[in-house]
């Protein structure tokens, strides 16, 4: 038995919502099936099929979108009678061959329950196929349910009453006439259609629905009908009322349109012709004497676009006037020509003389993990010279606006991109209609053939950010193939990304079908994307919606924002605390010796030219224990001390007497901010400083044997205090004063790209330090000065060695990585796991711990511009390899928000903040 009244119209109905619901949303000669007599006037979708069995059986063993989505249960009522028919139908054979090869209608109507009521209508072509559906429901309902035959308008309706009230809901009804089985789980429905089939007057009198259902396929899965003057109603039932305005617009949008659909594996393809009237005032029957054009805006949208609308006007005077008539008979003329109030110049003039192709509003994303937008407008202009001097020449009547209006608010300095305000937010919902509404037009920018809108100076500077570097739409890979299955040109153009959309879909549905997109939220990022294009052809509209499903994009980890420097990115970004606002910034180093701050939002805060490579890490500390941080760092032959701002502190900068052959240690012992700066020179000399780069008295530590070139490292155990660095053959582990604490009992050439670990162990005797040597030994230090050494493998003298506690389980494991190759052991010497890559991965081992104390491993394989995100099991993390030449930070840039972000430089001169979404 069908379990309930939800049928593929609500597929259809949800498609089509996400689409249109955000704003507004040759041919083939075919004889018109005779039986649609049987639907009623008001359907607000129907769904025509040549073979209802081969449709469902499609739909349900090679539909990805069907498998994914069968287990939601808004949907499993749906996907339960879609089962159920095609059971019915393979075990059926009468059924099977009545509906097979057999044009079946089914018909979605509003009902006054807020609810969704439907029709089915199947041709009879002999009395016995009547009889077989007679027989076939009398068996499946003779021990549940009574059948009650009655006259209504001379047609004899069966009535199939379930005896269990819990059934009830499930009652049924149909009748045989006009060599149709007609049949509906809604009572007044099916009576209602009694009332049509026999009448001269139906569905088929429509002028429009005629002409349509002439251009319908044949050789198609299914033909679908949309009527405007009742689908807004359909999709009434799942938005929510603050979107009541787009609900609206639709009655107004259309007349009809046709549809055939097309199943792929991993796509539903809807694509056919709407038709829109002059004289009965529709929205779409503005375009009528505009071409389509190529949809340019995408060379401008950034890459990080949620959602847009678009609408390409090939001639704006014309639309204008057709758009003035639709405005006028839909008696909304008084706000067109509602005096300003904020300029004496006529501004509705200024932009319809100065657009010339696409005026588009959209949706970009601003934070992955929350779905947050920032909203912009984005119209094409003409002549970029003479639309700048005209908003040059607006003259407000305030005087105190006159006094902002010329003010210049820099987005980008070097190339001369300022911003100004902009006192009519609201009037491009005035110009072009509600898809404009959520437009706040504050301020805007004005670039080559575009002038930008939006809410504040940050979201129009992030916005150029991107189309500084030309990271658009039209560039990204993933929106190119997705293009590939859509038109290149449009009239109206609506896009919705479901990655970059989740708050916005979120915002648009009510209460109920919100808690089902939340718990199914990583099913429909397995969506990619749904498109809807309508194109003037003559009278009728092209019209096409193309949702396609792709599972290895639900990854999450796309540009949050891109930033262009001057040269290659070659050392790790480090993440540092910005004070004022506790979130962190970026600070970094190209290879011409730039050194660049970078704030959250991607933006440049100053860089600075450096005359040599830094050495070792950049530290921040607090100089004047006051809680602001300062940056320290140094390079060769300077020590350096920066604020926030990039200015140097106090009397810094200092030259060293003799030349650095390490980067600076900054050790913090009583965590009072009475910091001590350890530095290796090359007269084999190691300094302790103060933080104004003075020597600090006491420290008795001589000269090394030979050059230090690796950073010191301070360790405390049992209160005890251990500052360990070595020269090529000897460690020395000394105290506070630089006396020798520890002298190990064997000198061994310490490996130069790797760092010495602690190990406390179980008891006093186990403690340890642990490092390798030039060729990957691993030698063990231990407290007595006694010295043990292990042999895993032969390895270079460039090799990365890590000893790991990956598992969070207090059990370390030696991690090497050495050219090409990435080796795990286990403490027993065996191998946990190897991984081998096509370049060499030296300089980029680095480890990062998300929860419960597991860590995982980061890789760059620089030559072929890939990073790679492995688990403690060596499996790649979903979503990897990612793009990337340098080595990559991943830690959370905004501390409130749960959103993990990846900082990496890629080959391109750019640097990346992907958002990372870690497997747990």
């Amino acid at each position: 038995m069908l379990k309930n009244r939800t049928t593929i119209f609500i597929t259809i109905g949800i498609l089509i919502l996400i689409a249109i619901g955000m704003q507004f949303i040759g041919k083939k000669e075919k004889t018109i099936n005779q039986t649609i007599k049987a639907i009623p006037e008001d359907a607000a979708i129907i769904l025509e099929s040549n073979n209802l069995y081969e449709l469902i059986d499609k739909f349900n063993s090679k539909n990805l979108i069907k498998k994914e989505f069968s287990d939601i249960s808004v949907m499993n009522g749906l996907f339960d009678n879609l089962d159920f028919l095609d059971s019915v139908l393979t075990n059926e054979i009468q059924l099977k061959n009545i509906f097979s090869n057999n044009n079946v209608i089914i018909s979605s109507h509003f009902s006054g329950k807020k609810s969704n009521e439907f029709l089915f209508v199947v041709p009879i072509k002999k009395k016995t196929d009547a009889d077989a559906i007679k027989n076939f429901i009398s068996k499946k309902v003779s021990k549940s349910a009574i059948i009650k035959q009655r006259d209504y308008e001379n047609i004899n309706i069966f009535d199939v009453n379930f005896y269990e009230e819990i059934d009830q809901e499930n009652n049924f009804y149909y009748y045989f006439e006009n060599n149709s089985f007609v049949f509906s789980f809604s009572k007044i429905l099916l009576e209602k259609s009694a009332r049509k089939i026999n009448k001269k007057n139906s569905i088929l009198s429509n002028s429009a629905f005629r002409k349509l259902s002439a251009t319908a396929g044949k050789n198609v899965d299914a033909n679908i009908y949309i009527n405007y003057n009742f689908f807004p109603k359909i999709l009434s039932n799942f938005v929510n009322q603050d979107y009541n305005s787009a609900i609206d617009f639709l009655d107004y949008f259309a007349y009809w349109s046709a549809f055939d659909l097309k199943l792929k594996d991993d796509a539903i393809i809807l694509s056919g012709y709407t038709y829109a009237k002059d004289s009965i005032n529709q929205y779409l029957s503005t375009f009528n004497k505009q071409k389509s054009l190529d949809n340019d805006f995408l060379e401008v949208l950034p890459n990080n676009t949620a959602a847009f609308v678009a609408l390409n006007l090939s001639n704006i005077n014309e639309w204008k006037n057709q758009y003035i008539s639709y405005l006028k008979r839909y008696d909304k003329f008084k706000k067109y020509i509602k005096p300003q109030t904020k300029y004496e110049n006529d501004i509705n003039d200024l932009f319809y003389k100065n657009i010339e192709g696409s005026a588009c509003i959209a949706w970009i994303n601003k934070s992955l993990s929350q779905g947050e937008n920032d909203i912009v407008g984005v119209f094409q202009l003409a002549d970029n010279e003479k639309f700048t001097e005209e908003m040059n020449n607006l003259s407000p009547i305030d005087s105190l606006d006159k006094k902002v209006l010329n003010k210049l608010i820099s987005i980008d300095s070097e190339n001369n991109i300022n911003a100004k305000q902009f006192f009519l937010p609201k009037i491009f919902s005035v110009l072009f209609g509600n898809i404009f509404n959520n437009l706040n037009a504050s301020y805007y920018f004005i670039t080559d053939d575009y002038v930008v809108f939006a809410n504040s100076v940050s979201v129009l500077s992030n916005f150029y950010q991107k189309l500084k570097i030309k990271n658009s739409l039209k560039n990204d890979t993933d929106f190119q193939n997705f293009s590939k299955s859509i038109s290149s040109e449009s009239n109206i153009f609506v896009y919705s990304n479901f990655s970059y959309s989740k708050l916005l879909i979120n915002n648009i549905l009510n209460s109920e079908y919100q808690k089902n997109y939340i718990k199914n939220i990583e099913k429909f990022n397995k969506l990619q994307a749904i498109s809807l294009q309508f194109s003037s052809s003559k009278e009728l509209f092209f019209s096409s919606i193309y949702l396609n499903y792709k599972p290895v994009y639900k990854r999450d980890s796309k540009n949050i924002w891109e930033i262009k420097l001057d040269t290659l990115i070659i050392e790790k970004p480090q993440i540092v605390k910005n004070h004022n606002t506790g979130n962190n910034d970026v600070i970094l180093q190209d290879a011409n010796n730039k050194l660049y701050l970078i704030s959250e939002e991607g933006k440049i805060l100053w860089k600075k030219k450096l005359s040599e490579k830094i050495l070792g890490k950049i530290h921040q500390i607090d100089f004047y224990k006051n809680n602001k941080l300062q940056y320290m760092f140094n390079t060769k032959s300077t020590f350096y001390l920066i604020d926030r701002n990039g200015n140097n502190v106090e009397n810094y900068p200092i030259n060293f007497k003799s030349p650095a052959t390490n980067g600076i240690s900054i050790f913090d012992y009583d965590k009072n901010k009475d910091y001590r700066i350890l530095v290796a020179c090359e007269n084999k000399n190691i300094y302790l400083l103060n933080k104004n780069g003075g020597k600090i008295d006491g420290w008795e530590f001589g000269e090394t044997q030979s050059l230090v070139h690796n950073e010191a490292q301070h360790f405390i155990h049992d209160k005890k205090d251990y500052i360990i660095f070595s020269d090529i053959n000897k460690t020395y582990i000394v105290d506070r004063r630089g006396k020798i604490r520890i002298k190990p009992q064997l000198n061994f050439e310490r490996s130069k790209n790797n760092k010495f670990y602690f190990e406390k162990g179980k008891s006093k005797e186990d403690a340890r330090f642990v490092c390798t040597n030039n060729k990957g030994v691993i030698y063990f230090i231990f407290l007595d000065g006694s010295v043990k050494k292990l042999n895993l493998d032969e390895f270079s003298e460039n090799h990365n060695f890590s000893y790991v506690d990956l598992l969070g389980n207090n059990a370390n494991y030696f991690v090497f990585t050495d050219n090409n190759k990435l080796i795990v052991y286990n403490r027993d010497k065996s191998v946990r796991f190897e991984n081998k890559f096509n370049s060499s991965i030296d300089n980029s081992l680095s480890f990062y711990q998300f929860n419960k104390g597991i860590k995982y491993i980061g890789l760059t394989e620089k030559n072929k511009n890939k990073i790679y995100l492995f688990n403690p099991n060596g499996k790649l993390i979903t979503g990897f390899p990612m793009d990337g030449c340098s080595p990559f930070n991943i830690t959370s840039i905004n501390t409130k928000s749960k959103n993990l972000n990846l900082i990496v430089g890629s080959n391109n001169n750019k640097l990346n903040n992907y958002s990372f979404i870690n497997e747990k």
